[in-house]
């Protein structure tokens, strides 16, 4: 166990692919789960993580639903359509 906590974030996700790939899903569902009792207050739901938060939308609301403040709508593209608005 020691070991897996020198492990970046990045590492211990690899360990997982490594040692245990048949619980990935269900870290995923776990994941899946977390967000979508959280994106609950905006009315959002996530079914996808590889797609929905493709654009970063969702995890911008994500944080701010965890961190505790609200983002102004206009201050980012709610529909990016090309990556320099992804980015903004």
């Amino acid at each position: 166990m020691r070991r897996l906590l020198d492990l970046s974030a990045e590492d211990v996700f690899d360990e997982l692919f490594k040692l245990a790939p048949e619980k990935v899903n269900a870290v995923k569902e776990a994941i899946v789960n977390f967000v979508n009792q959280k994106l609950d207050r905006l009315g959002l739901s996530v079914q996808n993580l590889d797609t929905q938060f493709a654009d970063g939308v969702l995890l911008l609301l994500l944080i701010g639903q965890l961190e505790g403040f609200f983002l102004h709508l206009k201050e980012f593209y709610l529909t990016p359509t090309s990556p320099a608005e992804m980015v903004k």
